[in-house]
């Protein structure tokens, strides 16, 4: 009996890329695995307003802190508690507990909130620290309706500051009669 039978083909090698050292030789490999930028993305990416990792309100403490020492804006909407912030950007919030609707709803809300707050926040005339609480009939409210409430909390942060003072109470309750 022949055990030679079972024995598969023979296959071809691979050919074997060689790599010659050179001087830089390196440099050259790892700029050609990173695709260069051309002047339109660069400026497309300096004009981005993107909502980054940063931009948001993580912490127990800084929800804390917001609800605290915050201020409270109600709108038609939302109710929008805010502190005044030392940092270069604002930083957003979202607190939509499951009363507000089932995921798919708040989910949707907190969509719009981001984009609303992405598009308004250079808007701002000082950095915040912003909670948002939808109210319970802001399932009914259109975009433009709820941008519309953050457009009047926006008016109603600058009507607060003067001469980079913020006048507004603690705490305070204001309500639709502002608008």
């Amino acid at each position: 009996m022949s055990y030679e039978k079972n024995i598969p083909t023979e296959q071809d090698k691979k050919k074997k890329i060689t790599r010659l050292p050179r001087k830089n030789g390196d440099q050259r490999w790892t700029q050609s695995l990173s695709p260069q930028k051309t002047k339109r993305q660069m400026a497309a990416h300096c004009l981005s307003f993107s909502f980054t990792k940063s931009m948001h309100v993580r912490k127990k403490w800084e929800f804390n802190q917001i609800r605290r020492r915050g201020i409270k804006y109600y709108g038609r909407f939302i109710c929008f508690q805010y502190t005044p912030l030392d940092s270069t950007f604002s930083k957003l919030g979202l607190t939509v507990s499951r009363k507000y609707g089932n995921a798919a709803q708040r989910n949707f809300l907190k969509r719009r909130s981001r984009e609303l707050f992405r598009r308004l926040q250079s808007n701002f005339p000082q950095n915040i620290n912003l909670n948002i609480l939808p109210l319970v009939h802001t399932k009914n409210a259109s975009f433009e309706q709820l941008e519309d409430d953050w457009n009047n909390f926006i008016t109603h942060l600058n009507k607060g500051i003067i001469n980079g003072k913020n006048t507004a109470q603690p705490l305070s309750t204001q309500s639709l009669q502002d608008n």
